[in-house]
């Protein structure tokens, strides 16, 4: 088959849309679910997200190879039939079996999921170039990564420790009702530049004394 596969001719018109039967589509369609879940913050695969979320779709382009591979000695046209769940189930196997790898390779084989999320956390606070945020804005900005609202107190912690926040006193309850949600202030320099950020004033009384805050920690100590 390799052999053959090198000297298969093109479709006339160099373009071949291969397709997946119902049971191969079903199959891809629960291992992206599957993967989706372990996406989440703190979950095993959040720390290589970025690989992790292209993996369904090379897990299809592997079942295409694997499929022409097959048919290529049977059939004069292999991509006009539908690429069948045998084939994909193998395909999934052979991603499977890359995810440990890739994880290794990455550098995230037995990751703290506290410091993952925090990284989480972090890349949102980077994005929205925020000063300072509630834990209420970190959870409904992060729903995808944190199903309960608990679980943000972790990564918020962790980052409290390290000088990338700092939360603002719990002001005394004024009558019935719950407390807000907890205000953090951003350490102006845990992203360098940060003495630049237009957002902040000394005379910003919203800033919360965010420039002493920084002038105090200098820098955060670094999440890996």
């Amino acid at each position: 088959p390799p052999k053959a596969l090198l000297g298969m001719q093109p479709p006339p018109d160099a373009v071949a849309a291969m397709r997946l039967s119902q049971d191969a589509g079903e199959l891809r369609s629960d291992f992206e679910r599957w993967i989706e879940g372990q996406l989440r913050a703190g979950a095993p695969l959040a720390g290589v997200a970025d690989w992790a979320s292209k993996l369904t779709g090379a897990a299809v382009r592997i079942a295409g190879i694997l499929h022409l591979a097959k048919r290529v000695e049977s059939e004069s046209l292999p991509w006009n039939s539908l690429i069948n769940a045998d084939t994909m189930g193998q395909a999934l196997r052979i991603a499977r079996y890359a995810i440990p790898h890739a994880c290794e390779a990455f550098g995230m084989m037995g990751a703290d999921p506290v410091l993952v999320a925090a990284r989480a956390v972090l890349d949102w606070i980077k994005r929205a170039e925020l000063i300072k945020f509630t834990k209420r804005d970190a959870f409904c900005a992060l729903r995808g990564s944190f199903r309960r609202a608990r679980e943000v107190d972790a990564p918020l912690d962790e980052l409290v420790e390290r000088g990338y926040l700092r939360p603002r006193p719990v002001p005394a309850r004024e009558g019935p009702g719950r407390l807000g949600s907890p205000i953090f202030d951003v350490n102006p320099l845990w992203d360098r530049g940060a003495t630049q950020n237009p957002q902040i004033s000394r005379n910003d009384p919203d800033a919360h004394d965010a420039l002493d805050f920084a002038d105090s920690a200098n820098s955060a100590t670094e999440v890996q």
